[in-house]
């Protein structure tokens, strides 16, 4: 039998637990002076028996099963919002004993059921499993029982436990073993609200939103895909949201998520108001430009070299600035095409690259935002594909060239350290050139071009006799310096703003920091076996287009003879397919 004194010291320490656990506001406070009220009183009012029964049981339960006792935390907790009659007390309550029980059950479905009390209780708008765009926002009309800012903290909190859950859970073989389908969807919410309503990375870092992009890319993203095949494994039927049994409706939240991230912090909780939204859409097309460039024949253009090239002496020098002179003059700039057209671009390259979706959404939803905008020229953000061998990357880098129609210059970076493909060599040496950049600038007459920089991955730094080419990429990434770069034979200063740089990589361990933090980093996947005849009609494209043919010159698919099932991965169809032609063309010699 317990003594008053045992009694009144098992209230408090029941109250403290309470109090550790919720956010410090006067409901609150409030809230554990009635509860403990209601604990310590020997005869409660008639209506406060059964709670006051209900709590001493809970209190002497035993914790050998912990999701009991978390079951019974939450009954109690709903039943306290009925025999308070929804009373202030009763709300908190009952948000108290949910978020108490997850000491015991800390699945993301039971805690992101106390972040949407915690929110009703701040007067803020709850958010479903399938918004696309979380966001804090008060109700109309507000029912703010609780001070909205220590609540957003609160709630800030509970988001990165969930997010500090799945990080530990990623790379498991049963990650999400025991987790019912509204974990998972939870999970995914929890997701999405770290980086649109607190803009924070998954360890929890406040970034920069350049560096926070980078992080959804580069941490958010697989979390992402582990969820999303979680969620395909389960049967239909226990999904409750049709939204996420729909692969297109990931791609478009992710691509949401990644321009809410790039967009402006939210305002303070205390003051938050509902942001109005741009539909980029909705903007016509023809607007009036906002950097006026000069025009050479009806197209932007630019002049690379922004003094005169100093002349030569030695004959060979003087050949070499003969040829590059042409970078004095104003030179083409690619123009940026119809927002009709750049749509057209995604959906021919989406057919081509199926497993790339998410990555041509990011890609595509910058150009065709500056489409709209009515910016002039063809430009995006320096932009690193990072996937494993096989997996396409050159080859979309390539076709994003084709189809913008903008020359292509491929710099194979496996094993290379020299930074004066890039800077040009001085003369007086019998190696003095320029830039191989300047060279293709001035033989394809353009100032814009597409610089594929394939294995950035591998190439070298410390080169001793001058700076390593990954630190001298920096200049080209920054807009600023790219309008200035020093050509050391030219002996003039290059406007570079023009090019345009993809990288490709295997991993990201061989990249200086540096480097990485000014490329938007996108992860391409490795296509499955649904994507291998996809694949082998690209093989069939690119010889046609080698061989100066037609497509239709060239055998159909199904003519032929590919071992579909001995093939494992794309680099085997690719180099079937190559086989197949091959002997198909022979055939045909001999006939």
């Amino acid at each position: 039998m317990q003594t008053e004194r045992q009694k009144s010291s098992l209230a408090a320490g029941f109250v403290a637990s309470i109090r550790e656990c919720m956010p410090d506001t006067a409901p609150v406070r409030e809230t554990l002076a009635f509860t403990r009220l209601v604990l310590e009183h020997p005869t409660p009012p008639g209506g406060l028996t059964l709670l006051h029964r209900s709590l001493w049981n809970l209190i002497n339960i035993a914790a050998d099963v912990p999701r009991v006792v978390a079951m019974e935390m939450r009954r109690i907790g709903d039943g306290a919002l009925s025999v308070c009659n929804h009373s202030t007390s009763g709300q908190v309550l009952e948000m108290a004993m949910h978020t108490l029980s997850l000491r015991f059950d800390d699945r993301p479905a039971p805690r992101m059921l106390s972040v949407d009390l915690g929110m009703m209780a701040a007067g803020m708008s709850v958010v479903s499993v399938d918004d696309v765009i979380p966001s804090w926002k008060p109700q109309t009309p507000a029912a703010c029982l609780m001070s909205p800012g220590p609540v957003h903290d609160w709630v800030d909190m509970h988001v990165a436990q969930v997010c500090g859950s799945l990080r530990s859970r990623i790379g498991h073989p049963e990650a999400f073993k025991g987790w019912s389908p509204s974990d998972v969807e939870c999970a995914l919410l929890a997701l999405r609200m770290n980086y649109c309503v607190f803009r924070a990375a998954m360890d929890g870092a406040r970034l920069e939103t350049s560096e926070l992009v980078m992080d959804f890319d580069l941490n958010g993203m697989p979390v992402w895909d582990a969820l999303q095949e979680a969620l395909e494994e389960l049967p239909q039927v226990v999904v409750s949201s049709r939204s996420l049994r729909d692969p297109s409706w990931h791609v478009t939240a992710r691509h949401g998520v990644r321009r809410a991230i790039g967009s402006a912090a939210e305002p303070a909780p205390q003051s938050v108001t509902p942001r109005p939204e741009v539909n980029l859409h909705s903007i016509p097309s023809a607007r009036a430009p906002v950097v006026s460039l000069p025009i050479l024949n009806g197209r932007p253009s630019l002049v690379v070299c922004r003094t005169p090239i100093v002349d030569a002496a030695d004959r060979y020098d003087k050949e070499e600035v003969a040829r590059h002179r042409i970078l004095e003059h104003p030179l083409p700039l690619t123009v940026m095409p119809h927002s009709d057209d750049v749509e057209w671009n995604q959906q021919q390259l989406t057919a081509e690259f199926p497993w790339a979706r998410d990555v041509l959404a990011v890609m595509f939803d910058d150009l065709l935002g500056r489409a709209k905008l009515g910016i002039q020229t063809l430009a995006f953000p320096p932009t690193l594909l990072v996937g494993p061998p096989g997996s396409g990357k050159s080859r979309l880098a390539g076709r994003l060239a084709d189809v913008f129609g903008v020359p292509r210059m491929d710099l194979s970076l496996g094993g290379t350290s020299d930074s004066k493909v890039l800077g040009g060599t001085a003369r007086g040496w019998g190696s003095g050139k320029p830039s191989d950049l300047a060279t293709f600038l001035a033989i394809r007459k353009s100032a814009s071009a597409l610089v594929l920089l394939d294995e950035l991955d591998k190439a070298a730094e410390g080169y001793r006799t001058g700076v390593g080419l990954q630190s001298y990429l920096l200049g080209f990434m920054e807009p600023e310096t790219a309008r200035r770069l020093m050509d050391v034979f030219l002996k003039t200063e290059c406007d570079f703003s023009g090019v345009m740089w993809i990288g490709t990589a295997n991993t990201l361990s061989g990249i200086q920091a540096s480097l990485l933090s000014r490329m938007r980093v996108l992860m391409l996947r490795q296509p499955s076996a649904e994507h291998f005849r996809v694949i082998a009609e690209n093989v069939l494209m690119d010889t046609a287009k080698s061989w100066t043919l037609e497509r239709d010159v060239l055998p159909a698919l199904t003519e032929l003879d590919l071992p579909w099932h001995r093939l494992g991965s794309a680099r085997q169809v690719r180099r079937a397919t190559e086989a197949a032609v091959m002997q198909w063309a022979r055939k045909l010699q001999r006939h």
